[in-house]
């Protein structure tokens, strides 16, 4: 009869039997586990948040799981805190260029952060909240140079759509 894994455990050899935290000790873990294993080589047995300590983890596990080489094992954001990433940005963004193009939660797509970012905006320069302040102050002049009087308040965003009404 032959005998079973327990479940939970790496499909490759050289992994732990009694790995009772679902972790390789070994490299080479099976990349098809679905189940809290490692997917590349040299992943921390003692990593009780299923994080990689080493260079190279999974860019698709979507839990927990490093983008950028060398990422902190204890890092329980899941972002980086070596290189090009702020270990103390508590609003999910990175801070530097080349952040993970391929993060959906709340990261930047490219250096210098995405200005489309609809969710808790970047900190670099070229946030979409100065970017749009800026824009509104420009249509704000126009109007005003144009002379065109609308019946609303100066702040107002119907002002400005009254404006264009007014110049078309």
């Amino acid at each position: 009869m032959q005998c079973v894994a327990p479940q939970n455990h790496c499909t490759e050899a050289k992994c732990s039997a009694i790995d009772s935290t679902n972790h390789c000790t070994e490299a080479k873990c099976s990349v098809n586990d679905s189940t809290n294993h490692c997917t590349e080589a040299k992943c921390s047995a003692n990593d009780s948040t299923n994080h990689c300590t080493e260079v190279k983890c999974s860019v698709n596990d979507s839990t927990n799981h490093c983008t950028e080489v060398k990422c902190s094992a204890n890092d329980s954001t899941n972002h980086c805190t070596e290189a090009k990433c702020s270990a103390n940005d508590s609003a999910n963004h990175c801070t530097e260029a080349k952040c993970s193009a391929n993060d959906s939660t709340n990261h930047c797509t490219e250096a210098k952060c995405s200005v489309n970012d609809s969710t808790s905006h970047c900190t670099e320069a070229k946030s979409t909240l100065r970017a749009t302040k800026k824009e509104h102050n420009l249509l704000t002049r126009l109007c005003f140079d144009y002379k065109i009087e609308a019946n609303v308040s100066p702040y107002s965003h119907s002002m400005v759509e009254g404006g264009f009404d007014e110049m078309s």
